[in-house]
């Protein structure tokens, strides 16, 4: 009985930190807003450039690109799944290498690969066309370049 006694006052701190963690995360969303806000996971220093240490992640951020898919769905060629109705479906994913200016803008895209079901030649253009029209966060201190998925799924 006073193991489970011990037990018990162990795990009341941790339900307590995930309650505090839980509150915390809801605090930090904002429901109103129509685009995702993404913020960055990496620690930060105010200053320059100079200040990050040289092992430091500068990749651009996961939840940057994640933000990005999401606001641009409309520029991610998704009416190119069905083909003749929902008798025919291209499924798959596309990696492509894309290079954004300081601002966020897309300069550059490049095919890096493609795994599309049918007619991948088609999706690909269609991707080569619509991406340069997509906006991300601005790369700030992190690199410029990044791999770009863009998945393709039956919804039905």
């Amino acid at each position: 009985m006073q193991r489970s006694a011990a037990r018990t006052s162990e795990i009341t701190p941790l339900l307590d930190i995930c309650r505090t963690f839980a509150i915390l995360l809801a605090l930090g969303c904002d429901s109103g807003e129509r685009q995702l806000r993404p913020k960055p996971t990496r620690a930060r220093d105010a200053g320059t450039v100079d200040a990050i240490t040289r092992d430091a992640d500068l990749s651009y951020p996961t939840e940057w690109i994640t933000a990005a898919t999401t606001n641009n769905i409309r520029h991610a060629c998704q009416q190119l799944i069905y083909k003749n109705g929902c008798r025919e479906i291209r499924t798959g994913h596309v990696d492509l290498d894309v290079t954004l200016d300081e601002r966020g803008r897309v300069v550059a895209v490049r095919t890096h690969m493609v795994r599309i079901s049918l007619d991948p030649g088609i999706v690909e253009k269609c991707l080569l066309r619509e991406v340069p029209k997509w906006r991300f966060h601005a790369p700030e201190h992190y690199t410029h370049e990044l791999v770009l998925t863009v998945r393709f799924a039956d919804m039905c």
